[in-house]
């Protein structure tokens, strides 16, 4: 077993030399130095977990050898000062230092054991100080790791809950019109082989003989007349309009869903938010249509600077929670227009009001934190309104709602119109 190592520090010999052979003869390593600067080598070298130093020493003093010491961060030597007759306000001052212990001279061989002891004990306790600490700095670590993935799958979660939600909507729009052109290609189908039968019968005309041909024309005069081909030639035209008026509706769709999640810029640029608003509405028109009437007042903003697909994000979820706290059938009003802070910025301004329960005035100050909802249980994460803030504040922007239970809600958004200089808003 490795002896502990003690570093001896003293101008007289004789002290020297019986502080050596007694702490020897308790099974320390001692190492000497006769003045400051030669322990000071030798703490370099050495670093001893101990140093026992002398105060008064010409050149270096034992002071200046402490502050040294614990003046090196990466360093936990403890140190015990040895002080004359009225070198009490020195050895007070050592203390301060953060000295371990001190000893008066003539030195108390007893005295000095139990002091060498306690500051082993010091260090003994640092050392598994330092290892707790370390321990649960990686516990720590670990479960705030464990969290933010955690925190990351709900978001991924609550994500995935509004790409499923927008897919029943969109799909649904679809489905429409791509049920009736779907119709229509059959009932098109249909006359196509009637009008064939009777362009068959017609050609059979060129081949019959001149006496045959009359009564040939009589036969296809009846197959019209049985086929109602004059309907057909009609119904024909209507038909093939609102097949093109379908496949108009859901190219429409598409361009607007395109427009709603910018697949094809996910980078900052500048956007114009209320085309953003619109390709929003009409993407979700089917979870707004059978709740609210909605009422639109665009402003007229110049585009702002951002992530387009993240701020549409957010009036996704505002609208839709606009229409989720309406229980009937009410109305969800959109303003939109240029504003001025107080620091004079120029700023646009979203309002996103509807007619629904409101929100009661103890949970108004809630609805932005993480997993808070008001909804029933199954029917919201409470993150939607967190991602939207967060989406928000990473604009430069604000964020808020004003509410009363029985009338409404309106949820107010405020973005600056570039992100280059974006001082706080008021």
């Amino acid at each position: 077993m490795n002896k502990k190592q003690i570093l001896l520090i003293d101008d007289e010999p004789q002290i020297l030399k019986t502080v050596k052979r007694y702490l020897e003869a308790e099974d320390y390593e001692i190492l000497t130095a006769n003045n400051g600067a030669q322990g000071l080598d030798i703490f370099l070298k050495e670093n001893p977990p101990l140093v026992i130093t002398d105060i008064r020493m010409p050149g270096i003093s034992g002071i200046e050898v402490l502050k040294e010491i614990k003046g090196k961060k990466e360093s936990d030597t403890e140190v015990i000062v040895i002080s004359g007759h009225g070198d009490m306000d020195t050895s007070i001052e050592a203390l301060r230092l953060e000295a371990s212990d001190f000893i008066s001279k003539p030195v108390d061989m007893e005295h000095l054991y139990l002091a060498v002891s306690r500051a082993f004990d010091k260090i003994r306790i640092k050392s598994r100080l330092r290892e707790y600490t370390k321990d649960l700095q990686g516990s720590v670590e670990k479960k705030t790791k464990e969290i933010k993935e955690a925190h990351a799958m709900l978001l991924q979660s609550e994500k995935l809950a509004s790409i499923g939600q927008l897919a029943a909507g969109v799909a649904h729009e679809i489905n429409n019109p791509a049920g009736f052109v779907s119709s229509n290609l059959n009932t098109l189908e249909g006359y196509f082989h009637d009008i064939v039968k009777v362009m068959m019968r017609y050609k059979e005309i060129h081949i019959a003989k001149k006496e045959e041909r009359t009564s040939l024309l009589e036969e296809i005069k009846q197959l019209e007349e049985d086929l109602d081909i004059e309907y057909i030639m009609q119904d024909i035209d209507e038909l093939i309009e609102e097949s093109k008026d379908g496949v108009n509706r859901i190219r429409d769709i598409v361009v607007n869903l395109k427009d709603f999640s910018r697949l094809d810029h996910g980078d900052k640029e500048f956007f114009d938010l209320n085309k953003g608003i619109e390709s929003t509405l009409k993407i979700i028109w089917n979870e707004l249509k059978y709740k609210a009437d909605i009422t639109k007042s665009y402003g007229k903003i110049p585009e702002i600077e951002g992530f387009p697909r993240e701020i549409n994000q957010v009036f996704m979820n505002l609208l839709v929670n606009a229409a989720q706290a309406i229980e009937k059938r009410g109305r969800i009003d959109i303003t939109t227009g240029l504003i001025s802070s107080d620091k004079g910025q120029d700023l646009v301004e979203v309002r996103i009001s509807d007619t629904g329960a409101g929100i009661k005035k103890e949970n108004l100050g809630k609805i932005f934190d993480p997993f808070f909802t008001t909804k029933d249980v199954g029917k919201g994460t409470g993150l939607g309104l967190n991602i939207s803030y967060k989406v928000i504040e990473k604009h430069h922007g604000e964020i808020s709602a004003e509410s009363e239970v029985g009338k409404g809600t309106t949820f107010v958004v405020k973005l600056p119109l570039s992100l280059r200089s974006c001082p706080e808003i008021s």
